[in-house]
């Protein structure tokens, strides 16, 4: 029985649109000075580690201080969808400005991070960012607080599949001394907590691609190779 080369193509896409994805930060970006009372995207993508993303409920966005193995969480920024990639947030006021605050999102018992950014003081000031590297999951960090509750909390953005729906943008730069999503972008159990690697690390093998768009290339390869010898 011969299997013609378009079945084979829609039975190996099928099969890449049941593969889970990771979740990877890309704003704020390590270092991002953020201004208090500004609103400013969040915005995160897939991709191809662990922890995935469940197939339904929500992403909780919360904004965090504290070291790699005491983190504090300062304010619950919103809740979307597992489809969203990108939710609005109105920066509140911070006491003390400084390199000492990240996000984290949640999603049942999988969790992930930014790197660490910068809250500045309201005219825009803030202390020169630590220059001394830390092994993951080892950055001590710093204690903020909120000093003006009554900013206003983030508004959910369109879902990715919406019209008018934000990009989600480039991955971050490196940083030195930031927390690692998933601390670069991803943490299961025992995995590294914001961080501190050159660039975001993600945790576990090395994966195909970064993006998801890497699977998808992959497999359209492996069903034309497929399809072909079928056909013959």
């Amino acid at each position: 029985m011969k299997i013609s080369l378009s079945s084979s193509i829609a039975l190996v896409a099928a099969l890449i649109g049941t593969v889970q994805a990771g979740l990877f930060p890309t704003s704020p970006a390590p270092k991002q000075v953020l201004i208090p009372g500004s609103k400013v995207p969040i915005t995160w993508q897939s991709d191809t580690t662990t922890p995935a993303i469940p197939k339904t409920g929500n992403i909780d966005v919360y904004f965090m201080t504290g070291s790699d193995q005491a983190q504090t969480k300062l304010q619950t920024i919103g809740s979307v969808p597992v489809t969203a990639t990108t939710l609005d947030w109105t920066v509140p006021q911070v006491d003390p400005a400084g390199l000492i605050y990240f996000l984290m999102f949640q999603s049942g018992t999988a969790e992930w991070w930014t790197t660490r950014f910068i809250v500045a003081l309201p005219d825009g000031t803030y202390p020169p960012p630590p220059t001394v590297t830390y092994a993951s999951g080892k950055n001590p960090g710093g204690a903020g607080k909120i000093v003006n509750a009554t900013t206003p909390a983030a508004t959910p953005a369109p879902d990715a599949g919406t019209a008018g729906a934000a990009p989600a943008g480039n991955a971050p730069a490196g940083n030195s001394s930031t927390p690692v999503t998933g601390a670069s972008s991803n943490s299961a159990a025992g995995a590294a907590k914001p961080g501190t690697t050159a660039t975001p690390t993600k945790t576990g093998a090395a994966v195909m691609s970064s993006r998801p768009d890497g699977i998808v290339a992959a497999g359209l390869a492996l069903a034309l190779s497929v399809g072909l010898m079928l056909a013959a």
